[in-house]
């Protein structure tokens, strides 16, 4: 029955659009009163939730497409005529919004339920389900409600003490005008029934711990209008969330609290210069001011290799902790100089059939996992030869699971670049020893191909194909490739096959690799993505492994692996680009490139790339600029790093098939060691979708490395870094904010490095600066260090010029104002010069006055605390790298 009536809408109205039924003209209104029958069907519609464009939501959201009405106009004027029950379709709305649907779907309904223009009576008749809806975890559906009660309230007032229990959770809403506005309502209740003074200012209480400080402020002023210090109750809820009240409002909540200033002492300001020049307490002692004990930590650096006590920032940050000063610059490392192999995450290879069908099974199952799918690859490419007298009924099953995912997949095999259909067209090839047939027909009446495909005795009508040309996936065209190997039963080392998640090849089980291959020549791409997947680890025991042999793959192998001995060749080109990329990522080639000259970024010479904003109304807002130029015209798909880079350059929409969870995973597989062109597609991605205005859902999967403590980053990963912060979707800017957290903790990013980002990106107009407002305000109270990073991002960012102020730059001032109190440390004198500049009586100059008119600062930590804190980090950095160096040598 549910597709029945859903088709009215979203079925019928693609298939009229894009589908083979060229004469359907029918929209949902016509379809509904020519098909009584359908009328009733309808309000299942209301009862479950539906997915992608079979849902209300969907439907509406692109019927634009069309002269069609929407669901919701469609509905509005049946309701008019009286086809439906206007009680029956208010009630119904209203009881969608409580059926847990998810954020976009249910939006619908709330929207719907204002369509029909409720009557004050209608409301009034309905006034608990609002009030029950202040619950909702769904902000949208918060807001409509909260606007119903508002509005029944004023004729027909709430019992006090039921709608002050129901405003309680508006004081911890998200949304900071929600939370403002349940104030608003405590305040009406008290002014209509004294009596119920204590229990609102209890409620408003919980809007101390709102991450907002305006809200916060908020709270202040209405427990300085209602509350009572007298009322021991009270006092003790504002207690118990002091600890979460914003910098600028603890002398204003001491205040009300009646409790004395703190003392200044040494524990709660920063260190004088006199003190830090002499760093004569701490040396003397052995212990820093935040009492730290520096003998242990002097003892664990001891123990570690220069070189990673270089590369971590031990040394600098040690005698930063010494002097009593502030060091809290990022760890600089390009991420070839450091172990990459972590020893929890190694990838055990398949060894038997059962083992291969079993996972297999799971892997068709979890699309999503990129790195499942690579080892039941390889466990294919092994193991395809073994054909027991039983294989049938131990595949069986899978086979059976296999074909019913076909139609799903709707294209013929290899069509798609979707990393799970190549999976299930190479276990196809596998399991049948056939790879199908494709037959096609001209369809003369509506001219297209009708295209069908056999496989295992089954037949799979109206299956896609195109004649269409795409450049190359190399990832597809290794499959591809396997695919026919396997249908042969010719089994094969995999050398591109990941040993450890991410990508990576220990390189001591790469020359193992290659010794099997007992004189058979491997697929081309096979060796280019295995040179391109070498860890940096074991480098120098690989190369003792392959003894004196030399020549040819060998040859390459060993040049990958560092060989000083080995001279590349000119012949052939792609061979010696993998081997070269493999060997330093990240410098040009001084061997290799007088024989190949300039073929492009990342073949001989390192890419160097930079960015340009440009119309922030349009798609493709970010134009890539590339050092070496890249040429638009299809690349040899073997040169993996070059192909990567023509893709985000070119062809942005095409990358993988873009925004599918696995296919960026793979695409970050393909050179683990490098994925600058991965991070720059991310920032062109997000940057088109920062208003979410189409759901893909995949895109928050391109900031998933950036919580890789040993990926570095660089221009392109700051840059995806920071408009994930600014993503309207809360996956994505979740996402972004973990990431932002980690990267401060573990010393990948500092204030300078954020700032000079920021000062590119806010003034185009791309950012929305409240939503950084938000994310940063979240990555602010990780730590004092934490705090500190971000008041001086923002303070950088500030130098920057706009030409038109955004309308939410006082909320980014407004988080530096707060971000100075917590971290005792003012503005710089150029972004006092950018603040005093400002004029009129807009937020945005209020919060810059107060800025500049902050005097006695103190911070809530001494410097020393935060830079023990910074020691303590980087040493665990470097001592795990010592640890991980010790794993995989066999």
């Amino acid at each position: 029955m549910l597709h029945h009536s859903a088709g009215v809408g979203g079925l019928a109205y693609w298939n009229h659009r894009y589908g083979n039924v060229r004469q359907l003209d029918h929209g949902v209104l016509e379809h509904l009163l020519e098909e009584p029958d359908l009328q009733e069907d309808v309000w299942r519609l209301f009862e479950i939730e539906g997915g992608g464009e079979f849902s209300l939501a969907g439907h509406d959201k692109f019927v634009h497409f069309s002269k069609h009405a929407t669901w919701s106009e469609s509905l509005v004027e049946l309701s008019r005529r009286g086809v439906f029950s206007r009680d029956r379709l208010l009630d119904a709305s209203l009881a969608a919004l409580d059926r847990g649907f998810s954020q976009f779907r249910v939006s619908w309904f709330s929207a719907f339920h204002e369509r029909l223009e409720p009557t004050i009576d209608e409301r009034k008749q309905r006034a608990n389900q609002y009030l029950r809806l202040l619950a909702s975890p769904i902000p949208p559906t918060v807001t409509f409600a909260l606007k119903a009660v508002d509005l029944v309230d004023q004729v027909a007032p709430y019992d006090a003490k039921e709608m002050t229990a129901a405003l309680q959770p508006l004081l911890l809403s998200r949304t900071k005008a929600t939370a403002k506005a349940g104030l608003k309502l405590l305040d009406r209740i008290i002014a209509r029934a004294p009596e119920a003074t204590r229990a609102a200012c209890l409620v408003a209480a919980e809007g101390l711990v709102h991450e907002a400080a305006d809200v916060q402020g908020a709270v202040m002023s209405f427990l300085d209008k209602h509350g009572s210090t007298e009322d021991s109750e009270l006092c003790a809820a504002v207690s118990k969330r002091a600890g979460s009240i914003a910098a600028s409002l603890k002398a204003r909540l001491r205040n009300w609290m009646k409790e004395p200033a703190p003392s200044v002492n040494s524990k709660s300001v920063a260190p004088k210069s006199a003190e830090r020049a002499k760093g004569s307490s701490a040396t003397r002692s052995g212990r820093t001011e935040s009492g730290a004990n520096l003998a242990p930590l002097r003892a664990r650096a001891a123990k570690l290799p220069e070189a990673f006590r270089k590369l971590a920032g031990v040394d600098q940050t040690l005698a930063a902790l010494e002097k009593g000063t502030l060091d809290i610059r990022a760890c600089t490392f390009d991420g070839t100089e450091i172990p990459r192999l972590d020893p929890d995450r190694v990838i055990a290879p398949l060894m038997t059939l059962d083992d291969l069908v079993d996972a297999a099974a799971a892997a068709i199952e979890a699309p999503d996992d990129y790195d499942a799918l690579e080892r039941v690859v390889d466990g294919v490419s092994r193991l395809c030869d073994q054909r027991p007298d039983n294989f049938e009924q131990r595949t069986g099953p899978l086979l059976k699971r296999c074909l019913q995912m076909v139609p799903q997949m709707g294209s013929i095999p290899f069509e798609s670049d979707l990393p799970p259909h190549l999976l299930i067209w190479v276990l196809l090839a596998w399991i049948c020893r056939d790879s199908g047939t494709v037959t096609k027909t001209w369809n003369t009446q509506y001219k297209y191909f009708d295209t069908e495909y056999r496989i295992a005795g089954k037949v799979f009508p109206g299956m896609y194909w195109t004649s269409r040309q795409k450049l190359e996936n190399p990832l597809k065209g290794r499959m591809v490739r396997i695919a026919e190997r396997v249908v042969k039963g010719s089994a094969a080392v995999l050398l591109s096959a990941p040993t450890h998640r991410g990508g990576w090849i220990n390189p001591i089980e790469l020359v193992k690799r290659f010794r099997q291959l007992d004189g058979t020549t491997p697929d081309d791409i096979d060796v280019a993505l295995a040179f391109h997947r070498l860890a940096p680890d074991h480098r120098a025991e690989a190369l003792a492994e392959l003894g004196r042999a030399r020549g040819g793959l060998i040859g390459a192998l060993r040049y990958a692996l560092g060989d000083r001995r080995t001279t590349p060749q000119a012949e052939p080109a792609w061979l010696w680009v993998a081997a070269s990329r493999a060997r330093s990522p990240w410098q040009r080639d001084e061997k290799l490139a007088p024989l190949l000259g300039e073929l492009g970024p990342d073949v001989v010479e390192p890419a160097r790339v930079d960015f340009k904003i440009g119309n922030v109304k349009r798609r493709f807002t970010i134009k890539l600029f590339i050092d070496p130029e890249i040429a638009p015209k299809k690349s040899d798909s073997r040169l993996l790093a070059l192909n990567l880079w023509h893709h985000a350059v070119h062809d942005p929409q095409l990358l993988f098939e873009g925004d599918s969870v696995a296919a960026i995973r793979a695409a970050y597989s393909v050179w683990p060691a490098k994925p600058d062109a991965v991070f720059a597609l991310a920032g062109r991605k997000l940057a088109d979708n920062l208003d979410w205005w189409t759901a893909n859902w995949g895109t928050r999967t391109y900031l998933e490395p950036l919580l890789d403590p040993d990926v570095p980053l660089r221009d392109m990963a700051i840059l995806a870094l920071l408009l994930g912060l600014a993503a309207k979707e809360p996956g994505e800017r979740g996402l972004a904010t973990d990431a932002c957290i980690a990267a401060i903790s573990d010393g990948r990013l500092d204030g300078s490095q954020m700032g000079q980002m920021m000062s590119r990106l806010w003034p185009s107009g791309l950012i929305n600066l409240a939503r950084w407002a938000d994310s940063l305000g979240q990555v602010s109270r990780s730590s004092p260090l934490h705090a500190e990073v971000v008041r001086s991002a923002i303070d950088l960012s500030l130098s920057a010029q706009s030409k038109v102020p955004p309308k939410s730059l006082h909320a980014f001032l407004g988080l530096l104002l707060e971000l100075t109190h917590e971290t005792g440390i003012g503005v710089s004198p150029a972004t006092r010069e950018v603040l005093a500049r400002m004029t009129g009586a807009s937020k945005t100059t209020l919060t810059a006055r107060q800025i500049l008119a902050q005097t006695d600062l103190r911070p809530a930590v001494s410097f020393a605390e935060m830079q023990a804190a910074v020691v303590e980090s980087r040493l665990a950095r470097a001592e795990r790298w010592c640890e991980w160096m010790q794993c995989g040598v066999k």
